[in-house]
């Protein structure tokens, strides 16, 4: 138990519990997440909820390779495939920085491939929506 205040009664005890409770909650902590992606792979049509804790590539990648279930240290590159307006019916590819990442709206669902061989070049994540 918390004692604030110089004498009891200063506070009473319900508070002190919220404010531990408050200062102990995980959600207020440096690990709140910051966004959610639902992820799925191509061979599968259930959609697994991620969540970043930072909008970085890094965490992206963790993210994928969870989903995905291989080795995070196996992704080498993510590529994030869109609709091009200038081209009919032609994507393109664009490799997923940090400033893209920040930029992916919350709760946005997307697709992964892994293309590559792990023991060559690595693997490269491609995610679409």
């Amino acid at each position: 138990m918390l004692q604030i205040g110089l004498a009891p009664p200063q506070i009473h005890v319900a508070e002190c519990i919220r404010l531990h409770n408050a200062l102990m909650n995980p959600a207020n902590g440096p690990e709140k997440s910051v966004t959610c992606f639902y992820i799925r792979t191509v061979e599968d049509d259930l959609h697994y909820p991620v969540f970043l804790k930072a909008p970085t590539v890094h965490n992206l990648t963790e993210c994928l390779a969870m989903v995905t279930q291989v080795d995070p240290a196996q992704i080498v590159r993510v590529i994030n495939r869109r609709k091009s307006a200038s081209q009919s019916n032609n994507d393109i590819k664009v490799i997923v920085t940090d400033e893209m990442v920040a930029t992916f709206q919350n709760e946005t669902s997307f697709t992964v491939l892994l293309i590559g061989r792990p023991e060559e070049d690595g693997l490269t994540a491609v995610i679409h929506r």
